[in-house]
Protein backbone atom coordinates (compact mmCIF):
# COMPACT_ATOMS: atom_id res chain seq x y z
CA UNK A 1 0.00 0.00 0.00
CA UNK A 2 2.96 2.48 1.25
CA UNK A 3 4.57 1.43 -2.08
CA UNK A 4 1.36 2.64 -4.41
CA UNK A 5 1.07 5.90 -2.48
CA UNK A 6 4.96 6.43 -3.00
CA UNK A 7 4.59 5.38 -6.91
CA UNK A 8 1.72 7.44 -7.26
CA UNK A 9 3.08 10.85 -5.78
CA UNK A 10 5.96 10.47 -8.17
CA UNK A 11 3.30 11.04 -10.78
CA UNK A 12 1.16 13.45 -8.65
CA UNK A 13 1.87 16.63 -10.82
CA UNK A 14 2.17 15.07 -13.97
CA UNK A 15 -0.02 17.02 -16.75
CA UNK A 16 -2.61 15.82 -17.99
CA UNK A 17 -4.94 16.59 -20.79
CA UNK A 18 -7.34 19.36 -20.13
CA UNK A 19 -10.05 18.37 -22.66
CA UNK A 20 -11.96 15.95 -20.80
CA UNK A 21 -11.91 18.47 -17.77
CA UNK A 22 -13.36 20.77 -20.33
CA UNK A 23 -15.42 18.54 -21.58
CA UNK A 24 -17.37 17.63 -17.92
CA UNK A 25 -17.30 21.06 -17.08
CA UNK A 26 -19.65 21.98 -20.23
CA UNK A 27 -22.01 19.29 -19.15
CA UNK A 28 -21.90 20.36 -15.65
CA UNK A 29 -22.64 23.89 -16.17
CA UNK A 30 -26.04 22.61 -18.55
CA UNK A 31 -26.97 20.40 -15.95
CA UNK A 32 -27.11 23.13 -13.46
CA UNK A 33 -28.73 25.76 -15.48
CA UNK A 34 -31.34 22.99 -16.15
CA UNK A 35 -31.80 22.40 -12.63
CA UNK A 36 -31.96 26.30 -12.26
CA UNK A 37 -35.09 25.32 -14.09
CA UNK A 38 -36.14 23.14 -11.40
CA UNK A 39 -36.07 25.93 -9.10
CA UNK A 40 -38.49 28.07 -10.54
CA UNK A 41 -41.09 25.10 -11.63
CA UNK A 42 -41.23 24.23 -8.18
CA UNK A 43 -41.57 28.22 -6.79
CA UNK A 44 -38.39 27.30 -4.53
CA UNK A 45 -38.28 30.71 -3.12
CA UNK A 46 -42.05 31.44 -2.73
CA UNK A 47 -43.03 28.65 -1.33
CA UNK A 48 -39.52 26.86 0.05
CA UNK A 49 -38.72 29.71 1.83
CA UNK A 50 -40.57 32.63 2.25
CA UNK A 51 -44.05 31.00 3.32
CA UNK A 52 -42.51 28.79 6.25
CA UNK A 53 -42.36 31.32 9.50
CA UNK A 54 -39.26 28.54 10.76
CA UNK A 55 -36.51 27.10 8.63
CA UNK A 56 -34.12 24.66 9.98
CA UNK A 57 -30.71 25.61 9.98
CA UNK A 58 -27.84 23.36 9.40
CA UNK A 59 -25.43 22.50 12.93
CA UNK A 60 -22.72 24.70 12.50
CA UNK A 61 -24.31 27.26 10.52
CA UNK A 62 -27.14 28.65 12.45
CA UNK A 63 -26.22 32.03 11.50
CA UNK A 64 -27.29 31.82 7.57
CA UNK A 65 -30.95 33.16 7.78
CA UNK A 66 -33.15 34.53 4.93
CA UNK A 67 -32.66 37.31 3.29
CA UNK A 68 -35.94 39.40 1.92
CA UNK A 69 -37.98 37.87 -0.95
CA UNK A 70 -35.55 40.76 -3.48
CA UNK A 71 -32.05 39.11 -2.24
CA UNK A 72 -33.37 35.36 -2.18
CA UNK A 73 -34.44 35.65 -6.04
CA UNK A 74 -30.97 37.46 -6.75
CA UNK A 75 -28.88 34.34 -5.31
CA UNK A 76 -31.00 32.31 -7.26
CA UNK A 77 -30.63 34.13 -10.15
CA UNK A 78 -27.10 34.10 -9.87
CA UNK A 79 -27.58 30.24 -9.63
CA UNK A 80 -28.31 30.53 -13.35
CA UNK A 81 -25.59 33.57 -14.06
CA UNK A 82 -22.76 31.25 -12.46
CA UNK A 83 -23.19 28.06 -14.76
CA UNK A 84 -23.50 30.30 -17.75
CA UNK A 85 -20.03 31.80 -17.20
CA UNK A 86 -18.58 28.18 -16.57
CA UNK A 87 -19.66 27.38 -19.75
CA UNK A 88 -16.23 29.25 -21.12
CA UNK A 89 -13.14 28.29 -20.02
CA UNK A 90 -11.88 32.31 -19.77
CA UNK A 91 -14.91 32.65 -17.32
CA UNK A 92 -15.10 29.24 -15.49
CA UNK A 93 -13.86 30.50 -12.08
CA UNK A 94 -15.70 33.66 -12.03
CA UNK A 95 -18.76 31.70 -12.70
CA UNK A 96 -17.95 28.68 -10.10
CA UNK A 97 -17.23 31.13 -7.16
CA UNK A 98 -20.65 32.50 -8.07
CA UNK A 99 -22.57 29.87 -8.23
CA UNK A 100 -20.39 27.93 -5.10
CA UNK A 101 -21.63 30.78 -2.96
CA UNK A 102 -25.24 31.89 -4.23
CA UNK A 103 -26.08 28.37 -4.42
CA UNK A 104 -24.18 27.12 -1.18
CA UNK A 105 -25.94 30.10 0.55
CA UNK A 106 -29.24 28.57 -0.59
CA UNK A 107 -27.99 25.00 0.12
CA UNK A 108 -28.11 25.77 3.88
CA UNK A 109 -31.02 27.76 4.39
CA UNK A 110 -33.35 24.83 4.53
CA UNK A 111 -31.82 21.53 5.99
CA UNK A 112 -35.16 19.57 4.83
CA UNK A 113 -34.81 20.40 1.12
CA UNK A 114 -31.29 18.41 1.29
CA UNK A 115 -29.91 15.86 -1.88
CA UNK A 116 -27.25 14.17 -1.92
CA UNK A 117 -26.53 15.58 -5.16
CA UNK A 118 -26.45 19.20 -3.92
CA UNK A 119 -23.67 18.43 -1.86
CA UNK A 120 -22.09 16.92 -4.80
CA UNK A 121 -22.46 19.84 -7.01
CA UNK A 122 -21.11 22.48 -4.39
CA UNK A 123 -17.72 19.98 -4.12
CA UNK A 124 -17.27 19.82 -7.59
CA UNK A 125 -17.91 23.25 -7.86
CA UNK A 126 -15.32 23.89 -5.21
CA UNK A 127 -13.08 21.86 -7.48
CA UNK A 128 -13.20 23.80 -10.53
CA UNK A 129 -12.72 27.26 -8.18
CA UNK A 130 -9.51 25.92 -7.16
CA UNK A 131 -8.06 23.70 -9.60
CA UNK A 132 -7.47 26.51 -12.46
CA UNK A 133 -5.87 24.97 -15.77
CA UNK A 134 -2.06 25.84 -16.39
CA UNK A 135 -0.90 27.62 -19.56
CA UNK A 136 -1.81 30.76 -20.96
CA UNK A 137 -2.35 29.09 -24.92
CA UNK A 138 -4.43 26.79 -26.63
CA UNK A 139 -1.49 24.79 -27.10
CA UNK A 140 0.34 24.63 -23.64
CA UNK A 141 -2.64 23.92 -21.35
CA UNK A 142 -2.93 21.39 -18.50
CA UNK A 143 -3.99 20.20 -15.48
CA UNK A 144 -2.45 18.69 -12.97
CA UNK A 145 -3.05 14.49 -12.53
CA UNK A 146 -4.02 15.08 -8.59
CA UNK A 147 -6.95 17.74 -9.67
CA UNK A 148 -7.72 15.31 -12.32
CA UNK A 149 -8.32 12.14 -10.06
CA UNK A 150 -9.91 14.27 -7.73
CA UNK A 151 -12.94 14.48 -9.51
CA UNK A 152 -12.69 10.86 -10.48
CA UNK A 153 -12.37 10.04 -6.82
CA UNK A 154 -15.11 11.86 -5.65
CA UNK A 155 -17.35 10.37 -8.65
CA UNK A 156 -16.40 6.48 -7.37
CA UNK A 157 -16.96 7.63 -3.87
CA UNK A 158 -21.05 8.63 -4.75
CA UNK A 159 -21.38 4.97 -6.19
CA UNK A 160 -19.51 2.95 -3.62
CA UNK A 161 -20.96 4.06 -0.67
CA UNK A 162 -24.13 4.51 -2.01
CA UNK A 163 -23.83 0.72 -2.87
CA UNK A 164 -22.20 0.19 0.40
CA UNK A 165 -24.88 1.21 2.83
CA UNK A 166 -27.37 -0.83 1.04
CA UNK A 167 -25.88 -3.60 2.39
CA UNK A 168 -28.09 -4.00 5.07
CA UNK A 169 -31.14 -5.98 6.23
CA UNK A 170 -34.40 -4.00 4.93
CA UNK A 171 -32.18 -3.73 1.33
CA UNK A 172 -30.87 -7.43 0.73
CA UNK A 173 -33.78 -9.37 2.22
CA UNK A 174 -36.76 -7.32 2.50
CA UNK A 175 -36.13 -5.44 -1.04
CA UNK A 176 -37.15 -2.38 0.86
CA UNK A 177 -37.58 1.08 0.45
CA UNK A 178 -37.56 -0.52 -3.43
CA UNK A 179 -40.84 -2.32 -3.19
CA UNK A 180 -42.51 1.07 -1.32
CA UNK A 181 -40.93 3.65 -4.41
CA UNK A 182 -41.87 1.60 -7.26
CA UNK A 183 -45.54 1.28 -5.70
CA UNK A 184 -46.11 4.89 -4.85
CA UNK A 185 -44.35 5.90 -8.95
CA UNK A 186 -45.73 3.37 -10.54
CA UNK A 187 -48.90 4.99 -11.52
CA UNK A 188 -47.10 8.13 -12.82
CA UNK A 189 -44.65 6.03 -14.79
CA UNK A 190 -45.01 5.18 -18.56
CA UNK A 191 -44.72 1.58 -17.59
CA UNK A 192 -46.96 1.01 -14.32
CA UNK A 193 -47.39 -2.67 -15.62
CA UNK A 194 -43.22 -2.92 -15.31
CA UNK A 195 -42.94 -0.99 -12.23
CA UNK A 196 -45.39 -3.10 -9.92
CA UNK A 197 -43.47 -6.46 -11.38
CA UNK A 198 -41.47 -8.49 -9.28
CA UNK A 199 -39.04 -8.07 -11.88
CA UNK A 200 -38.56 -4.52 -11.66
CA UNK A 201 -38.05 -5.01 -7.91
CA UNK A 202 -35.45 -7.53 -8.08
CA UNK A 203 -34.05 -5.16 -10.81
CA UNK A 204 -33.83 -2.18 -8.90
CA UNK A 205 -32.62 -4.24 -5.56
CA UNK A 206 -29.75 -5.74 -6.61
CA UNK A 207 -28.85 -4.71 -9.97
CA UNK A 208 -28.46 -1.38 -8.23
CA UNK A 209 -26.99 -2.68 -5.43
CA UNK A 210 -23.78 -4.70 -7.67
CA UNK A 211 -23.86 -1.56 -9.84
CA UNK A 212 -22.89 0.51 -7.55
CA UNK A 213 -20.50 -1.55 -5.60
CA UNK A 214 -18.78 -2.52 -9.09
CA UNK A 215 -19.12 0.52 -11.26
CA UNK A 216 -16.31 2.55 -9.53
CA UNK A 217 -13.89 -0.23 -10.28
CA UNK A 218 -15.42 -0.94 -14.04
CA UNK A 219 -14.72 2.66 -15.10
CA UNK A 220 -11.39 2.85 -13.56
CA UNK A 221 -10.45 -0.34 -15.82
CA UNK A 222 -9.49 0.85 -19.64
CA UNK A 223 -10.55 -2.81 -20.97
CA UNK A 224 -14.11 -2.84 -19.21
CA UNK A 225 -15.00 1.01 -19.54
CA UNK A 226 -16.81 1.19 -22.98
CA UNK A 227 -18.92 -1.80 -20.62
CA UNK A 228 -19.10 0.46 -17.62
CA UNK A 229 -19.98 3.23 -20.13
CA UNK A 230 -23.17 1.32 -21.27
CA UNK A 231 -23.85 0.26 -17.81
CA UNK A 232 -24.17 3.50 -16.10
CA UNK A 233 -25.94 4.93 -18.86
CA UNK A 234 -29.29 2.28 -19.24
CA UNK A 235 -29.01 2.96 -15.29
CA UNK A 236 -29.37 6.93 -15.11
CA UNK A 237 -31.77 6.50 -17.93
CA UNK A 238 -34.13 4.26 -15.95
CA UNK A 239 -33.36 6.10 -12.76
CA UNK A 240 -35.30 8.99 -14.74
CA UNK A 241 -37.71 7.05 -15.69
CA UNK A 242 -38.36 5.66 -11.89
CA UNK A 243 -37.96 8.78 -9.65
CA UNK A 244 -37.85 11.71 -11.60
CA UNK A 245 -41.87 10.85 -11.99
CA UNK A 246 -44.51 10.45 -9.40
CA UNK A 247 -44.15 10.42 -5.81
CA UNK A 248 -41.01 8.67 -4.78
CA UNK A 249 -38.70 11.27 -4.60
CA UNK A 250 -37.16 13.33 -7.45
CA UNK A 251 -33.49 12.96 -8.31
CA UNK A 252 -33.11 15.99 -10.37
CA UNK A 253 -30.02 16.54 -12.29
CA UNK A 254 -28.20 13.66 -11.02
CA UNK A 255 -28.38 11.03 -13.99
CA UNK A 256 -27.62 13.55 -16.18
CA UNK A 257 -24.72 15.12 -13.95
CA UNK A 258 -23.46 11.08 -13.30
CA UNK A 259 -23.62 10.15 -17.26
CA UNK A 260 -21.19 13.14 -18.05
CA UNK A 261 -18.99 12.43 -15.50
CA UNK A 262 -17.93 9.06 -17.46
CA UNK A 263 -16.10 11.68 -19.50
CA UNK A 264 -13.78 12.06 -16.30
CA UNK A 265 -12.79 8.00 -16.63
CA UNK A 266 -12.80 7.92 -20.30
CA UNK A 267 -8.77 6.65 -21.84
CA UNK A 268 -7.47 10.04 -22.51
CA UNK A 269 -6.00 10.03 -25.76
CA UNK A 270 -9.02 7.82 -27.53
CA UNK A 271 -11.35 10.81 -25.92
CA UNK A 272 -9.64 13.03 -27.74
CA UNK A 273 -9.40 11.23 -30.98
CA UNK A 274 -12.70 10.85 -30.80
CA UNK A 275 -14.23 13.97 -30.29
CA UNK A 276 -11.19 15.32 -33.00
CA UNK A 277 -13.69 13.51 -35.71
CA UNK A 278 -16.71 15.46 -35.22
CA UNK A 279 -15.85 18.54 -33.62
CA UNK A 280 -13.72 21.05 -35.30
CA UNK A 281 -10.38 23.20 -34.11
CA UNK A 282 -10.15 19.69 -31.95
CA UNK A 283 -6.21 18.18 -32.35
CA UNK A 284 -6.36 14.65 -32.65
CA UNK A 285 -3.36 14.47 -30.29
CA UNK A 286 -2.47 16.18 -26.98
CA UNK A 287 0.21 18.93 -28.15
CA UNK A 288 1.80 21.30 -25.73
CA UNK A 289 4.83 24.11 -26.45
CA UNK A 290 7.02 23.44 -23.34
CA UNK A 291 9.64 21.03 -24.38
CA UNK A 292 10.59 20.24 -21.34
CA UNK A 293 9.73 16.82 -20.44
CA UNK A 294 8.95 17.27 -16.80
CA UNK A 295 7.31 20.41 -14.94
CA UNK A 296 9.24 21.94 -11.91
CA UNK A 297 7.21 20.88 -8.61
CA UNK A 298 5.27 23.35 -7.19
CA UNK A 299 6.89 25.46 -4.60
CA UNK A 300 3.74 24.47 -2.23
CA UNK A 301 3.89 20.84 -2.97
CA UNK A 302 4.11 19.50 0.16
CA UNK A 303 1.22 21.73 1.66
CA UNK A 304 -0.93 20.67 -1.47
CA UNK A 305 -0.46 16.82 -0.81
CA UNK A 306 -1.59 17.48 2.73
CA UNK A 307 -4.83 19.47 1.74
CA UNK A 308 -5.12 16.71 -0.61
CA UNK A 309 -4.84 13.41 1.40
CA UNK A 310 -7.08 15.58 3.92
CA UNK A 311 -10.08 16.07 1.92
CA UNK A 312 -9.80 12.13 0.46
CA UNK A 313 -9.36 11.22 4.19
CA UNK A 314 -12.49 12.95 5.62
CA UNK A 315 -14.38 11.84 2.48
CA UNK A 316 -13.68 8.41 3.92
CA UNK A 317 -14.55 8.78 7.06
CA UNK A 318 -17.98 10.58 6.89
CA UNK A 319 -19.90 7.97 5.39
CA UNK A 320 -18.97 6.13 8.79
CA UNK A 321 -20.32 8.64 10.80
CA UNK A 322 -23.87 7.53 10.81
CA UNK A 323 -22.45 4.14 12.08
CA UNK A 324 -19.97 5.27 15.10
CA UNK A 325 -23.29 7.29 16.24
CA UNK A 326 -25.29 4.80 16.26
CA UNK A 327 -27.18 1.40 15.28
CA UNK A 328 -30.68 2.52 14.33
CA UNK A 329 -29.87 5.86 11.87
CA UNK A 330 -32.12 4.96 9.84
CA UNK A 331 -34.23 5.35 12.18
CA UNK A 332 -33.19 8.76 14.22
CA UNK A 333 -31.77 10.04 10.70
CA UNK A 334 -28.38 10.60 12.75
CA UNK A 335 -25.79 11.03 10.00
CA UNK A 336 -28.21 11.10 6.93
CA UNK A 337 -26.46 13.98 5.66
CA UNK A 338 -23.48 13.74 3.50
CA UNK A 339 -23.27 10.07 3.61
CA UNK A 340 -24.42 9.06 0.29
CA UNK A 341 -27.34 7.41 1.85
CA UNK A 342 -29.18 7.36 -1.26
CA UNK A 343 -32.88 5.88 -1.40
CA UNK A 344 -31.88 4.07 1.53
CA UNK A 345 -35.07 4.47 3.76
CA UNK A 346 -38.80 5.66 3.09
CA UNK A 347 -40.31 6.98 5.85
CA UNK A 348 -44.43 7.52 6.04
CA UNK A 349 -44.88 10.18 8.80
CA UNK A 350 -47.56 11.68 11.15
CA UNK A 351 -47.07 14.31 12.74
CA UNK A 352 -48.43 16.75 15.57
CA UNK A 353 -47.06 19.00 18.20
CA UNK A 354 -49.18 20.22 21.34
CA UNK A 355 -48.55 22.51 24.42
CA UNK A 356 -49.52 22.65 27.62
CA UNK A 357 -48.94 24.67 31.38
CA UNK A 358 -48.77 22.04 33.42
CA UNK A 359 -48.38 18.19 33.32
CA UNK A 360 -52.28 18.07 34.85
CA UNK A 361 -53.99 20.77 32.15
CA UNK A 362 -54.79 19.08 28.77
CA UNK A 363 -52.76 19.18 26.13
CA UNK A 364 -53.91 22.33 22.88
CA UNK A 365 -52.34 20.65 19.77
CA UNK A 366 -50.54 23.46 17.73
CA UNK A 367 -51.17 24.11 14.00
CA UNK A 368 -47.87 23.88 12.59
CA UNK A 369 -49.31 24.00 9.09
CA UNK A 370 -49.06 27.34 9.81
CA UNK A 371 -45.62 27.74 10.63
CA UNK A 372 -43.83 24.93 8.47
CA UNK A 373 -44.61 23.60 5.18
CA UNK A 374 -45.44 19.79 4.23
CA UNK A 375 -42.12 19.06 3.07
CA UNK A 376 -40.64 20.39 6.18
CA UNK A 377 -43.15 18.11 8.00
CA UNK A 378 -42.26 15.12 6.12
CA UNK A 379 -38.73 15.52 7.09
CA UNK A 380 -38.97 16.96 10.50
CA UNK A 381 -40.49 12.75 11.43
CA UNK A 382 -37.58 11.43 9.98
CA UNK A 383 -34.83 13.11 11.62
CA UNK A 384 -34.77 13.48 15.66
CA UNK A 385 -32.34 16.69 15.40
CA UNK A 386 -34.81 18.45 13.53
CA UNK A 387 -37.84 17.40 16.21
CA UNK A 388 -35.27 19.16 18.83
CA UNK A 389 -35.32 22.12 16.58
CA UNK A 390 -38.77 23.11 16.18
CA UNK A 391 -39.16 21.86 19.75
CA UNK A 392 -36.62 24.69 21.18
CA UNK A 393 -38.74 27.07 18.30
CA UNK A 394 -41.95 26.54 19.75
CA UNK A 395 -40.82 26.77 22.84
CA UNK A 396 -39.20 30.49 22.67
CA UNK A 397 -42.46 31.28 20.72
CA UNK A 398 -45.10 29.89 23.11
CA UNK A 399 -43.25 32.14 25.98
CA UNK A 400 -42.56 35.21 24.08
CA UNK A 401 -46.58 34.68 23.51
CA UNK A 402 -47.94 33.77 26.64
CA UNK A 403 -44.85 34.81 28.94
CA UNK A 404 -44.78 31.54 30.74
CA UNK A 405 -42.75 28.24 30.22
CA UNK A 406 -44.57 25.45 28.14
CA UNK A 407 -44.34 21.83 28.05
CA UNK A 408 -43.91 20.87 24.20
CA UNK A 409 -45.37 17.29 23.41
CA UNK A 410 -45.52 15.48 20.21
CA UNK A 411 -47.02 11.90 18.77
CA UNK A 412 -44.87 11.35 15.77
CA UNK A 413 -45.96 8.41 14.22
CA UNK A 414 -43.43 6.59 11.30
CA UNK A 415 -43.67 4.13 9.42
CA UNK A 416 -39.77 2.85 7.64
CA UNK A 417 -39.73 0.60 4.74
CA UNK A 418 -43.19 -0.54 4.99
CA UNK A 419 -43.23 -1.16 8.41
CA UNK A 420 -46.81 -0.63 10.79
CA UNK A 421 -46.31 3.27 12.26
CA UNK A 422 -44.42 3.61 15.70
CA UNK A 423 -43.78 6.49 17.62
CA UNK A 424 -40.94 8.26 17.46
CA UNK A 425 -40.74 10.07 20.70
CA UNK A 426 -42.82 9.12 23.45
CA UNK A 427 -45.94 11.17 23.70
CA UNK A 428 -45.04 12.24 27.20
CA UNK A 429 -41.58 13.47 27.09
CA UNK A 430 -40.94 17.22 27.15
CA UNK A 431 -38.67 18.28 24.05
CA UNK A 432 -38.37 21.45 25.41
CA UNK A 433 -36.25 20.13 28.27
CA UNK A 434 -34.30 17.28 25.46
CA UNK A 435 -31.10 17.63 24.67
CA UNK A 436 -29.32 16.93 21.62
CA UNK A 437 -25.67 16.40 19.75
CA UNK A 438 -25.17 15.65 16.54
CA UNK A 439 -22.71 12.97 17.45
CA UNK A 440 -24.46 11.30 20.52
CA UNK A 441 -27.77 8.63 19.65
CA UNK A 442 -30.12 10.78 21.64
CA UNK A 443 -31.83 8.47 24.23
CA UNK A 444 -35.45 10.63 23.97
CA UNK A 445 -35.78 8.55 20.72
CA UNK A 446 -37.73 5.37 21.52
CA UNK A 447 -36.29 2.19 20.14
CA UNK A 448 -36.47 1.47 16.18
CA UNK A 449 -39.24 -1.51 15.24
CA UNK A 450 -38.00 -4.73 14.67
Amino acid sequence: MLSKLKSYNQHFFDRVDPLRFDAFRIVFALALMLQFSSYIKFGFIEKGILAPAFTFHFHFFPFIKPLPAAGLKFALFLTLIGPMLMLFRKTLRTGATIYFISFGYLFLLEESYYNNHFYLILVLTAFYILFSQKGSTKNNRFVFKWQHDLFVFMICIVYFFGGLVKLNHDWFLLQQPTRTLLEMNSDASPFPGLLKSEFAVYYITYGGLFFDLLIPFLLLLRRTFPYALALTLIFHITNIFIFNIGEGGNIGVFPIMMMGANILFAPQVGFRKLLARFIPGVEPVYKTNDKSPDLPVPHNAKLIRIVVYSFVALQLLLPARPNVISNRASWTGQGDFFAWRMKLNNKQVQVAYYFQESRDSPRQKINIGRIINTMQINCLGQHADMVYKFAMYLDERMRKETGKDMIITADILVSLNGREPALLVDSTTDLSRVSYSPFVDPEWVLPAPE
